[in-house]
């Protein structure tokens, strides 16, 4: 794991929570149960204003423009959904490190996919967060779906054509197929 600094002075507060809260320690220790056949690197990086998270051997970089995109999409108070603003920063941030690792675990141990890859990373994330206990799982599933929400509430919501392009589900497809694991846990 690897907190790189940024060279962005808006991301310096974002960097020294993550320092300070070991959040990387903590993603080490939930994925440790994985023996994976090399090294693998968790780390947080700038990525020059763009906001994503992806693996590449030997790594999973997640940008500190994604966590900051996340930290501004949080409700201001708990939703009618019941989705705090924890359960929100929380969910979503364990589900794209999850999703990152799905497609490492699948690569590095070489694992047929019978269909998306990405489809199967959303799964392999949705599956470890249920690993929590059905409360934990029912609060950061919930929150990684509440990142979601504008592309289900708002029909008119517009989104720039390319996000109809990429190897991801639409939003609305991700954001049901979370809602299925979330109504698994009771």
């Amino acid at each position: 794991m690897e907190y790189v600094p940024p060279t962005n002075p808006a991301h310096q507060a974002l960097y020294e929570t993550l320092t300070e809260r070991r959040a990387l320690e903590k993603l080490r220790e939930i994925f440790s149960p994985f023996r994976l056949p090399i090294d693998l690197t968790i780390k947080t990086v700038g990525c020059d204003g763009v906001a994503n998270a992806y693996y590449q051997r030997p790594e999973v970089r997640i940008c500190y423009e994604y966590l900051d995109e996340i930290r501004q999409s949080i409700p201001k108070e708990t939703t009618e959904a019941g989705i705090a603003p924890a359960d929100a920063i929380l969910g979503q941030c364990f589900y794209v490190v999850a999703h990152e690792m799905g497609h490492a675990v699948f690569d590095l141990y070489d694992v047929p996919l019978f269909g998306r890859p990405e489809d199967a990373a959303d799964q392999f994330a949705a599956y470890m967060m249920l690993q929590f206990g059905k409360a934990e799982a029912r609060r950061l599933i919930g929150g990684a779906a509440y990142s979601y929400k504008n592309f289900v509430q708002d029909p008119k919501f517009v989104v720039p054509l390319q996000a109809f392009s990429s190897a991801h589900g639409a939003p609305p497809q991700r954001f049901y197929n979370l809602r299925v694991f979330v109504k698994s846990c009771g």
